[in-house]
């Protein structure tokens, strides 16, 4: 579904990710680059536990090309910086079209063998209303002060290893359902940023809740019993 997403542009992709280190996506925007299209790329600078040299080889890659590729910034420090993380995932592509989910761009988040890897969502948004948004969040959030740096003007976001060769190789596992994409037309959205509005009572999570009437249904890597700071020792808090 990424994949068919990036193809379809013609002028711009705008991606906002946490990580991209998955060759084959590098690939296909290699691809974009070559037939015009004007590549932009936001990174997290800090992932856990490091950045991937893939990502930094493909950032290299798409650099030579023409691409505009930066860095979320941490060498200040992380409180000094306007975001914890930038944990986007998401490409607007000719302004008009969104893929959003909980995916990264790695191998893990979009195997090539569909056996294996995470479980993980995406959705394609195809409104430009929609795109208006996310591509206002992409522009508001690259131009934040002096929080980007861009590829190979510091030595944390400059690939050193010269001998570095892409990994290709596909893992096979265990899963067999293969589920499909599901299409549909004239669907009500509503877009949740954080930290903006994800627990306001108007929109987002809490307001969705608020409206269920028999279940309520979450798929969740984690959740926290307390929000607070210290979130991993909630009991010197003396929290019942």
């Amino acid at each position: 579904t990424l994949k068919s997403v990036l193809e379809s542009a013609k002028k711009t992709i705008h991606i906002a990710v946490y990580e991209l280190d998955n060759a084959y996506i590098g690939d296909i925007l290699e691809e974009a680059l070559d037939r015009g299209v004007k590549v932009k790329i936001l990174f997290e600078g800090a992932p856990i536990p490091k950045i991937p040299e893939g990502e930094l080889f493909i950032a290299r890659k798409l650099t030579k090309k023409g691409a505009e590729v930066s860095f979320y910034d941490d060498t200040k420090g992380r409180r000094n910086r306007k975001f914890s993380y930038f944990h986007n995932k998401y490409t607007v592509v000719d302004g008009e079209r969104v893929i959003v989910g909980s995916n990264n761009y790695g191998n893990n988040g979009h195997p090539v063998e569909t056996s294996y890897g995470n479980r993980e969502w995406e959705l394609v948004i195809d409104d430009p209303r929609a795109a208006a948004l996310y591509e206002a969040a992409f522009e508001a959030d690259s131009e934040i002060g002096d929080e980007w740096v861009e590829y190979g003007a510091a030595p944390e976001y400059t690939l050193k290893n010269k001998k570095y060769e892409e990994n290709r190789a596909t893992r096979k596992g265990h899963y067999t359902l293969d589920l499909s994409p599901v299409e549909d037309r004239n669907v009500i959205i509503e877009t949740v940023f954080a930290p903006d509005n994800t627990l306001s009572e108007t929109t987002g999570i809490l307001n969705a809740m608020s409206y269920a009437e028999h279940t309520v249904d979450i798929e969740q890597l984690n959740f926290e019993t307390y929000w607070g700071d210290k979130v991993y020792n909630p009991e010197k808090y003396h929290l019942a």
